[in-house]
């Protein structure tokens, strides 16, 4: 605003200047009329993960859901899921994540069978890898049930409690979300992590079946919302169905 205050005064005192000193016996120049300037257009926002509808992903992420489930079925007729992890682009566009369905069997105890899709390409890899070499054997099956909630509206509940002021103060921080049991009680949680390369991490966990937002240490930034089961009676289960 100084500078722009500054600038006016200038071209002020340059015009009553030249008012003050006028040239005899010329005729002062006319000025061109200036040309009429045809109304703009604001560009449309562009929608990010940040902002899009969370429900607009529902279709997709079932479709992507069913062809795991499908191919793992090829793989051992007894698979179900364990885990999911959501990879975020940098960018946070969309239609760019990463998705990996991990599932198991009791007739291949010692290992797992992981289908990753690429949003952006819509190409899949599977792959077969030991469990002692990835995420361990303690992880249970995937109870669906409380999966109420996708991870677009996970990540924005996570960046409004702490995840934008990370990204903020960093801005190489990479978003990868994990869906599994795990503690505080083995309930159904996603895991929310922010890493940014100079090793900085924010962890913070979102129920997908009431909403609550907590931190690491358990404190809760969002309350669980009303008119839903007690998330006290969560349980593992061994029939994941779609979400």
């Amino acid at each position: 605003m100084r500078k722009r205050f500054g600038f006016m005064l200038l071209i002020s005192s340059l015009i009553l200047g030249g008012c003050s000193l006028p040239s005899f016996g010329k005729k002062a120049p006319q000025s061109e009329p200036a040309a009429p300037t045809a109304p703009t257009t604001p560009e449309p926002a562009v929608q990010t993960l940040k902002s899009v509808s969370p429900t607009t992903f529902d279709a997709p992420i079932v479709g992507a859901l069913a062809a795991a489930q499908t191919k793992a079925k090829l793989w051992q007729d007894d698979a179900v899921l364990h885990y999911v992890s959501v990879e975020l682009p940098a960018d946070l566009r969309l239609n760019a994540a990463t998705n990996t369905y991990v599932f198991g069997s009791g007739k291949a105890a010692g290992d797992w069978w992981t289908y990753s899709l690429a949003e952006l390409t819509n190409k899949s890899i599977r792959a077969i890898i030991p469990k002692d070499d990835y995420l361990g054997s303690s992880i249970v099956p995937i109870n669906s049930n409380y999966w109420k909630m996708n991870y677009v509206e996970a990540f924005q509940l996570a960046d409004a409690n702490g995840g934008a002021d990370f990204r903020g103060k960093h801005a190489d921080a990479k978003v990868t979300l994990y869906l599994s049991h795990r503690s505080p009680n083995q309930w159904l949680w996603w895991t929310v992590q922010y890493k940014a390369a100079a090793e900085a991490l924010l962890t913070l966990l979102v129920n997908p079946n009431q909403g609550e937002v907590l931190d690491t240490a358990g404190q809760q930034l969002v309350p669980p919302s009303a008119g839903t089961p007690a998330a006290g009676t969560q349980t593992s289960s061994t029939t994941p169905t779609s979400p």
